[in-house]
């Protein structure tokens, strides 16, 4: 694979700072790409599929849990924080 004036030069910049040689980076870079692409695209005919048995949200349902997420986690934020001594766990709405 060849590439060539700007993108040769962010390669071989990101490469170096890694302590990696250029063609390993573009190794580990597209795997994860198409790694990505895959798991994207099973996302989305899952997608398809779930639509196609009419199990999907409104736009007013979007809405709804959005508006109930958000008033969730202001309450959370708003909450005391730990007395002195003992371990404070942030809130994180992602985590599981």
């Amino acid at each position: 694979m060849h590439v060539t004036g700007d993108l040769e030069a962010k390669l071989t910049h990101s490469a170096a700072k890694q302590g990696r040689k250029p063609d390993e980076l573009v190794q580990d870079v597209l795997t994860r790409y198409f790694e990505e692409e895959t798991r994207f695209l099973e996302a989305v005919k899952r997608g398809e599929e779930a639509l196609d048995r009419c199990e999907y949200l409104t736009h007013e349902q979007v809405g709804q849990r959005l508006q109930r997420f958000l008033q969730t986690t202001s309450v959370l934020q708003a909450q005391p924080s730990a007395p002195q001594g003992t371990a404070a766990r942030k809130y994180c709405p992602m985590s599981r």
